[in-house]
């Protein structure tokens, strides 16, 4: 399918990306992905093996049309050592529509998050101006009620909510999967109970920003992947709202 028996390696590749995460998220953001990239024409996704963490690795690879595979019939799956999917474009993307949390990430994320802290110490003031652009309808929505309420139980501590934040943007469990954020042995409570609250009102919305900040837009770049989750509870997930839900980003009750 994919390789070239003329040359001997993978022909017409322009692109591609790893994730650890679940299939549709992955066919999800490598669809994005390709409909952004001018000259592919199709992506082949492969799943490797369960990771320890029981999550699934996957690799995108994005063709044009001089590949061998865009030039004769391919038939899923494609035989190879791991899974092999290929996806064609074609006039549409025939995926289901992808509702994301608009949402600042990365580097602009914490400067919005600063720009907040500023105002629940001063009740009345008003945001610069430099940081309107980065407080949306669904950050004020679902970002800053965590933040808010992480803030009150710490008795206004900058410094204890600045360690709830960073402690929670660096754990390396929270992924695609919802048993990261909402299940039992979730990523919040097991690597920053110590520093984030505990009461189960606000866990519950530090859960839902952090649904809404990996169902964010798909966003690649140096630092890697971040966003794509389908997190919206529009679409069946283990712990989130049955399918069809009101896209509010909550774990179940």
């Amino acid at each position: 399918g994919l390789v070239s028996k003329v040359i001997g390696k993978i022909a017409g590749q322009v692109g591609s990306i790893e994730m650890e995460t679940t299939k549709p998220e992955m066919v999800q953001v490598c669809g994005e992905k390709c409909e952004e990239e001018k000259y592919c024409k199709f992506f082949a996704m492969s799943q490797g093996v369960f990771t320890s963490a029981g999550k699934n690795y996957f690799k995108c690879g994005f063709f044009n049309e001089t590949s061998i595979a865009a030039q004769h019939p391919v038939t899923n799956p494609v035989s190879n050592v791991v899974q092999l999917s290929v996806f064609h474009k074609g006039d549409k993307l025939l995926l289901p529509e992808f509702k994301e949390c608009n949402v600042p990430v990365g580097d602009d994320l914490k400067i919005a998050v600063g720009c907040l802290i500023p105002m629940m110490l001063m009740q009345g003031s008003k945001p610069l101006p430099s940081c309107l652009p980065l407080l949306t309808e669904d950050f004020s929505t679902y970002i800053a009620p965590a933040v808010s309420c992480t803030f009150q139980e710490f008795y206004g501590s900058e410094t204890k909510v600045t360690e709830c934040l960073e402690c929670l943007a660096n754990v390396s469990e929270i992924s695609c999967d919802s048993d990261s954020i909402c299940g039992e042995r979730n990523a919040v409570t097991n690597e920053c109970g110590n520093k984030c609250p505990k009461s189960p009102q606000c866990l519950s919305k530090i859960r839902t920003s952090l649904l809404c900040q990996t169902g964010s837009k798909p966003v690649w770049n140096k630092d890697g992947t971040s966003g794509g989750c389908l997190n919206a509870d529009l679409f069946p997930k283990k712990y989130l709202a049955e399918s069809p839900g009101n896209g509010d980003y909550k774990c179940l009750d």
